[in-house]
């Protein structure tokens, strides 16, 4: 299935220019994927939690994907954590 998220190796970067956005996801270091906003109810450390995992989806998603396959291979398709990590694909996808 082709994607069509961002492509490229999404990295976290701190805004230095706004104090009032913690972080930016960006991927081959130029294309702005996510800007992480920080507001009076959260804190830094959430928000770079939140960056850190969103920077990590597409190798996330590329490994459930991997994953599936070798599932699919051995006849474990049908399998309980297959199912899930189907589910988990088709929200990141659909």
């Amino acid at each position: 299935m082709e994607s069509r998220h961002t492509k490229g190796d999404w990295q976290v970067r701190t805004h230095s220019y706004n104090p009032q956005h913690s972080s930016a996801i960006v991927s081959n270091h130029t294309i702005l994927v996510a800007d992480i906003y920080i507001n009076s109810h959260s804190n830094c450390n959430e928000a770079e939690a939140n960056a850190k995992l969103i920077a990590a989806a597409p190798d996330l998603l590329e490994t459930l994907q991997n994953i599936i396959g070798v599932l699919e291979a051995i006849g474990s398709g049908d399998t309980i954590i297959a199912k899930a990590a189907k589910e988990a694909i088709e929200k990141a996808t659909k």
